[in-house]
């Protein structure tokens, strides 16, 4: 469901590929990963800051919520974006849950 929608849910390409390599490092349910923003940069082709960047964007649009750890990495709450998943694989309803509907976008012609 999340490739099949991302673009219309406002993910860019590279927001694409930040959260799949995310979802990559997240090996088991309560256990947040933790990829330092080297390895996404080797893993994305992408420059540290502009994953920086990207990553600022996930968390506005409430993808995704980081939490600064001990040694300046982050790691990376993937809840949001498991819920808005299976909303948009039409499993879960968004009322009551604390994460606020994803505004789809629709190409006009």
């Amino acid at each position: 469901a999340f490739l099949k929608h991302a673009g219309r849910a406002g993910l860019n390409a590279a927001q694409q590929i930040l959260l799949i390599h995310l979802i990559s490092y997240w090996w088991a349910a309560g256990k947040d990963p933790f990829p330092s923003l080297a390895t996404l940069r080797d893993r994305t082709g992408l420059s540290e800051k502009t994953i920086g960047q990207h990553l600022k964007k996930l968390e506005e649009k409430l993808w995704i919520s980081r939490q600064r750890r001990f040694n300046k990495s982050n790691k990376y709450d993937l809840d949001r974006l498991a819920r808005r998943v299976a909303w948009l694989a039409g499993t879960q309803t968004i009322p009551g849950s604390a994460i606020p509907p994803i505004r789809l976008y629709t190409k006009k012609y």
